[in-house]
């Protein structure tokens, strides 16, 4: 079975777009790009308190962000059933 790579883009600068356009644009000749995680102080918040983003701000970019990444990889993985 053929596979498709995705790539995510980790770390982006959330002010600054041209440089993780143009890494899109690149990796998109390759395969899937999904949604890009931008480097934010909730990322470093979290890691420090051990918790996701997602727990320390729910409500926070960084963690619409994840959500965002989550919802998109779900999408794409294969529903085939396995049988036992």
């Amino acid at each position: 079975m053929g596979r498709i790579l995705g790539f995510v883009v980790n770390a982006a600068s959330p002010v600054s777009y041209a440089r993780t356009n143009d890494v899109i644009a690149t990796l998109g000749e390759n395969g899937l790009v999904g949604p890009v995680i931008s480097e934010r102080v909730a990322h470093r918040d979290a890691m420090a308190t051990g918790l996701g983003v997602t727990e320390l701000d729910p409500a926070g970019k960084a963690a619409a962000e994840i959500r965002e990444l989550w919802a998109w990889t779900k999408q794409r993985m294969p529903t085939e059933q396995v049988s036992v």
